[in-house]
C-alpha cells in the first residue's frame, strides 16, 4: 500500500469512529431479517386462513345436520294429518 491510502484509510477510520454508520454487511443483515419476518408473517396468515376455512366448513356442515334434523321432526306425515312432532299428543275434539 501506498503511503497515501495508508493515511486515507486511517483518517476513514477516525471518521468512522466518530460518525455511526452501517457496513455493507449489516445492511445485508437488516434486509434478511426484514425478509424473513415477511416471509413467517405470510406462512402465518395463510396457516389462519386454512384454519379459518377448516372452521367454516365444519359449522356449515353442523348447520346443514341441524336442518335436515328439524325438517325430518317437523315434516307431515300425510295430507291433513298431524305433524310427526306432535305425534305423542292426540288431537281430539271437544
Amino acid at each position: 500500500m501506498s503511503w497515501l491510502s495508508k493515511g486515507l484509510k486511517k483518517i476513514e477510520g477516525a471518521i468512522a469512529d466518530v460518525i455511526p454508520h452501517q457496513s455493507a454487511a449489516e445492511k445485508r443483515m437488516k434486509s434478511d431479517a426484514i425478509s424473513s419476518y415477511y416471509q413467517q408473517k405470510e406462512s402465518a396468515m395463510a396457516e389462519q386462513s386454512k384454519i379459518n376455512a377448516a372452521k367454516d366448513l365444519e359449522s356449515r356442515r353442523i348447520q346443514e345436520k341441524q336442518i335436515r334434523s328439524m325438517r325430518r321432526r317437523y315434516k307431515s306425515s300425510g295430507f291433513l294429518q298431524p305433524m310427526s312432532g306432535d305425534s305423542a299428543t292426540q288431537d281430539k275434539m271437544g
